[in-house]
């Protein structure tokens, strides 16, 4: 396959399907970019528009979160060194981020904190970073990515990034993977 967007597309849809069945024990299905299931604030901006700079990261600065009375997005990002160089993010719905945080910790009631959620997603992001890394790593090379960090609010993602969404039981979740320097980049072709 001659274009690179569409291989990792590929590697990404596969990577964000096993990852969540085997973490959070979901099966999730991969929508057009133009596919809304759920329309909400969430769902305001375009796909592949830039998304709002209103976030509160958790780590490093621990700034906070939003309002609890309000419903907002949670988020998760990775930075990917090699072979890939860029960042990988997951953003769900305060809802659906609460639910699959009740799935992984096998929780009955109420999700005790956001940081918790925000754990929940970066444990996810994880899972999926590294089977995507796997699959695109050709042979005898080593990848290598970066801690999460978590927020709630909106991430910054770049203009030009691949934005997938997804079914999750009913749910909505993005995954965005934006790379530097795609047109050097050489990748394992299993697609």
């Amino acid at each position: 396959m001659n274009d690179p967007k569409i291989s990792l597309r590929l590697a990404l849809i596969h990577s964000v399907a096993e990852a969540m069945e085997v973490i959070a024990f979901v099966q999730v299905e991969p929508l057009s970019e133009d596919a809304v299931i759920c329309p909400s604030a969430f769902d305001a901006q375009a796909p592949g528009a830039l998304l709002g700079v209103e976030s509160n990261p958790v780590h490093p600065s621990a700034a906070g979160f939003p309002d609890a009375s309000q419903e907002h997005p949670y988020w998760a990002k990775l930075d990917l060194f090699a072979p890939v160089q860029g960042e990988i993010i997951i953003e769900s719905s305060a809802a659906y981020a609460r639910n699959v945080t009740m799935a992984l910790f096998d929780a009955d009631g109420e999700v005790e904190s956001d940081e918790v959620i925000c754990d929940s997603l970066a444990e996810i992001l994880n899972t999926i970073a590294g089977r995507f890394m796997a699959k695109v790593t050709p042979p005898l090379m080593e990848y290598q990515i970066g801690l999460p960090q978590t927020g709630a609010g909106r991430c910054p993602i770049a203009e030009d990034a691949i934005i997938q969404r997804f079914n999750a039981s009913g749910e909505e979740i993005k995954v965005i993977l934006a790379v530097r320097n795609l047109e050097k980049l050489t990748l394992n072709e299993i697609f």
